[in-house]
């Protein structure tokens, strides 16, 4: 089974909906030739109905450093009870600064990895609705 995720990131600010591995990859290198300004897209699963206040109860926000072929995850969803970013390999303790559409979202240190497991974890979410095992997580602290 597949669940179709509905993407927003760079000029596809209303969203483009993506139904295969390959949409996947065309999102990703969009985002690696794209500005700055734009390298954060938000992942919503398409067809999952939206909560009682009209919102999703998931995301999945994908950040790509295009500079350095890395980037972060971050993910909240109702299969875990607390919001999570990926956990990387950095040595550095500076947070992590990328743009969505314009405005800085800020990831905590340690959360890069390689892209090619940002593309494994995009596609294991389209695969199984959840959040990705491929990765390993750490706790998403707010004042992070």
């Amino acid at each position: 089974m597949t669940f179709p995720i509905k993407a927003y990131l760079g000029r596809h600010r209303s969203g483009v909906v993506l139904i295969s591995g390959e949409d996947v990859d065309q999102m990703i290198n969009e985002m690696l030739t794209t500005d700055w300004d734009d390298s954060v897209a938000a992942l919503y699963l398409h067809d999952r109905p939206l909560n009682p206040a009209g919102v999703p109860d998931h995301e999945m926000l994908v950040a790509v450093n295009h500079e350095d072929k890395v980037g972060s995850l971050q993910y909240f969803g109702p299969d875990h009870d607390h919001a999570a970013t990926s956990l990387g390999a950095g040595l550095s303790d500076d947070e992590l600064s990328y743009q969505y559409m314009g405005n800085e979202r800020v990831f905590p240190a340690r959360s890069e990895i390689p892209l090619p497991v940002i593309v494994s974890a995009v596609k294991e979410f389209m695969a199984t609705g959840v959040r990705p095992t491929c990765v390993e997580w750490q706790p998403y602290l707010a004042d992070a």
